[in-house]
């Protein structure tokens, strides 16, 4: 499949579509969804303002007046797509038990990477970017998983502290490696991933735990 098959060019649109006068608001959510869309199934370098601009029916100038620069629209992608991740993998209402709190969370987010792989992957690969804002929202959105685990620990009898806090970290890193791996050649089934990452959680935070005072 081409990049072309990808998106539907506007010229292969219905006339009244392609007619109707869009807000400045309402362009740039044309511009980002086409290239989310784009972004679910390519790597970022094949997502170019060029292929956007010719699926939105509008000029390669055009997408400079929404976005500053390619820097500038790669990273409108990455934050919606670290937005969408975190949405989609927020612990949810209504349950009490922190274990179970836990698993829930953690199952939505192995569904959202075996379901968005190269999203993912490029999430990833923010950390590694040149650019200081696009690695920021790499980091950003690690830190918002920890907030969420470390807002766990009292229910399950362990203090945040430091310590902790470490821990959380080096097991955020031990899964994305996890998921980087299994993305790339996925020999353990669905339900040994998520055990993997949630009994290791555990067993890390109970360890780290241990050795505080």
């Amino acid at each position: 499949m081409t990049i072309d098959d990808e998106v539907t060019p506007a010229r292969e649109r219905p006339a009244a579509e392609r007619r109707r006068r869009m807000s400045p608001a309402e362009r740039r959510r044309q511009l980002l969804d086409l290239g989310l869309d784009l972004a679910r199934r390519l790597p970022p370098e094949d997502v170019t303002m060029e292929v956007v601009a010719e699926a939105a029916g509008v000029s390669r100038g055009l997408m400079f007046h929404y976005f500053e620069s390619k820097q500038d629209f790669h990273l409108a992608i990455l934050r919606e797509q670290a937005g969408e991740m975190l949405a989609l993998t927020r612990p949810p209402e209504g349950l009490e038990d922190p274990n179970e709190i836990a698993l829930a969370s953690l199952s939505a987010y192995v569904e959202y990477v075996e379901a968005n792989p190269t999203a993912y992957s490029s999430l990833l690969r923010g950390a590694l970017s040149g650019d200081p804002e696009i690695r920021a929202v790499t980091e950003e959105t690690r830190t918002e998983v920890a907030r969420r685990v470390l807002a766990f620990a009292p229910a399950m009898g362990i203090d945040a502290s430091p310590m902790i806090e470490a821990a959380v970290m080096g097991w955020i890193a031990f899964v994305e490696e996890v998921m980087t791996r299994w993305i790339a050649d996925p020999v353990m089934r669905r339900d040994q991933v998520l055990a993997l990452i949630t009994t290791s959680l555990l067993a890390i935070a109970g360890v780290a735990g241990s050795l505080e005072g």
